[in-house]
């Protein structure tokens, strides 16, 4: 790798070695994540164990009719069963079917996500006929289509392709005897200059090293219940500009909570503990606009620090911040939980980068609290110059912190 940028100069091959990493060998690595963590990557085998969810569930408090997505609110009614949207006027009635059609293409967007992820084999788990599912249901759309001919009693609805794609050489001859599907297989040749075809596409979540995955890290952290938990959480976060103007109420959460599809189990049993986070004090804290007067905590230079502490700063609060820059080998994409801008008038000085962890990890021990900021030190360290390069900022001031929020700490990187 160093050769393509290799100089005369021992130190520059000791500065590449210092800050290139790169991932452990071992076996494949088991990831669980939910549909919306998928996007963007791939796999060579997929299995979508959970697909019979209504199509929308989540059912908004009120409904609004427009004449184009982005034009201004023409209609807007409470929401209301299909019993008394029945009396309603027709173009009343129109405005909850365009919010219904709405919530099914989005959800039906989702599907075609799960199904584009994988590579090689694609395993689709729908309940057996007779066990109770929605009607309206990914499950029950795939069973519609695909296992109309299944014989009765079959567990196997359909099936195409060849399930030995590991050690199949890829050069099938096409056979019309047998009636069996016939596959065509495309071969580019060979690049014979060591360079890759397009760029490679790296998620800052996977910089952390690999390592092999055990079954009670499956069931006791990579669960989907306890994921779908940090999505909730993390979406409440991400719903906060500033703390100083108060916290979201109950209705809010629950709003955003239904529009995320979460259950009302997890909803109220999540709402507790949220509010806990809120009242850890350095959490609490760096919510704040005052924890930017001076911005003494963030993970600068002490001469960038009192830079910006002689500054009159204007903030500006990015939730969720989408980015993709290319760092001179291969293609970053991810988001920021939380990045804050800070502004001497419209001149953009620097940038904190906060990013939400629901580990849970006992604050009173510090070296487990140190080995969960090592785990995700990988992650961390490439925001810094996906920041720096979007934003043109110098590296050195942009900081980046670790908001431990199972153990209410707020740990610099």
């Amino acid at each position: 790798d160093y050769q393509s940028e290799a100089t005369l100069r021992a130190r520059d091959f000791v500065r590449y070695v210092e800050h290139t990493r790169v991932a452990v060998p071992g076996r494949r690595l088991v990831r669980v994540m939910t549909i919306h963590q998928s996007k963007g990557l791939q796999f060579d085998a997929v299995v979508l164990p959970e697909l019979s969810f209504e199509l929308y569930r989540a059912k908004d408090s009120f409904v609004v009719g427009r004449e184009t997505p982005t034009s201004p609110p023409e209609r807007i009614c409470l929401y209301r069963n299909e019993a008394i949207r029945s009396v309603l006027p027709r173009e009343w009635q129109q405005v909850f079917e365009e919010n219904a059609a709405r919530r099914t293409r989005e959800t039906m967007c989702l599907l075609y996500v799960a199904l584009t992820r994988a590579v090689h084999e694609l395993q689709m788990i729908v309940p057996p006929p007779g066990q109770r599912q929605w009607q309206k249901s990914p499950s029950a759309i795939l069973k519609h289509t695909l296992g109309d001919n299944a014989e009765k009693g079959a567990t196997v609805l359909y099936e195409a392709g060849s399930p030995h794609w590991a050690g199949d050489s890829g050069e099938t001859s096409p056979s019309e005897e047998d009636g069996e599907p016939v596959r065509l297989t495309v071969k580019l040749a060979e690049m014979t200059d060591g360079r890759r075809r397009g760029r490679e596409r790296v998620a800052p979540s996977r910089q952390q090293a690999a390592r092999v995955v055990h079954l009670h890290d499956v069931l006791e952290q990579g669960n989907a219940a306890a994921m779908e938990r940090g999505t909730l959480i993390h979406a409440w976060f991400e719903s906060i500009e500033w703390l100083d103007d108060g916290a979201p109420d109950d209705r809010t959460l629950t709003r955003i909570g239904e529009s995320l599809g979460a259950s009302r189990e997890l909803v109220e049993s999540s709402l507790p503990a949220f509010r806990g986070m809120l009242r850890e004090p350095a959490v609490a804290w760096c919510l704040t606009r005052g924890s930017y007067a001076p911005p003494k905590d963030l993970a600068l230079p002490a001469s960038v620090r009192s830079d910006l502490e002689a500054r009159d700063l204007r903030l500006e609060v990015h939730a969720e911040r989408r980015f993709s820059v290319h760092d001179g080998r291969s293609l970053v994409s991810g988001s920021i939980d939380r990045l804050v801008l800070l502004f001497d008038g419209t001149n953009l000085l620097a940038a904190d980068v906060l990013d939400f962890k629901t580990d849970a990890v006992d604050r009173g021990n510090r070296l487990a609290v140190e080995a969960r900021v090592e785990h995700h030190r990988p992650q961390m360290e490439s925001y810094r110059p996906a920041v720096s390069r979007m934003y043109r900022l110098p590296e050195n001031r942009v900081s980046t912190r670790l908001v431990l929020l199972g153990a209410g700490l707020v740990e610099p990187v």
